[in-house]
């Protein structure tokens, strides 16, 4: 679990790295770089392959940490940094707190009917996007975009309510 958790730390710090050095609003990198990483899981999901999609994006997102660290290192690379606030180490702090609640928090009843959940169990297991002739899955017009998310985060941790909750 903790290797995962290292990939997806330095795969999402390279997506933003680098979206960052390429010129995009440091407020808005780290969302921007989980919107591409959610778009590249989905082309490879809609070509049958999302499993490949996961692995590429993680991948590719610690080779751009590892060259974005590098190039910074070296002088090549020009790092935006928007510097360090109170207000940044109190949403550390409590994003740290809300994730300790919900990794030990279990899927209520109705969770476990929800659109992410069944989706995020069904490409957990059969490592593919549903489609119209899954029976167990009816929720195939969704955009499954945050459970692509969610089930990138479980793959890499270990499938449980709580790794669920807090992806």
């Amino acid at each position: 679990m903790l290797l995962g958790v290292l990939i997806l730390i330095l795969s999402l710090f390279g997506f933003d790295f680098a979206l960052r050095v390429v010129g995009a609003e440091v407020h808005l990198a780290w969302i921007t770089s989980m919107l591409v990483q959610i778009l590249i899981m989905y082309g490879f999901a809609m070509c049958g392959q999302l499993a490949m999609g996961m692995l590429v994006v993680n991948v590719l997102g610690c080779s751009l940490f590892a060259g974005v660290v590098l190039g910074v290192l070296l002088g090549k690379l020009n790092f935006p940094f928007a510097g360090t606030h109170l207000f940044d180490l109190w949403m550390i702090a409590m994003g740290i707190f809300m994730g300790v609640v919900l990794y030990n928090s279990p899927l209520i009843h109705y969770d476990n009917y929800t659109h992410w959940a069944l989706i995020v169990k069904f490409m957990t297991y059969a490592d593919r996007l549903p489609g119209a002739h899954d029976t167990l899955i009816t929720y195939t017009s969704y955009p499954p975009a945050t459970a692509l998310f969610i089930t990138r985060v479980v793959k890499l941790m270990g499938f449980s309510a709580g790794n669920m909750l807090v992806a």
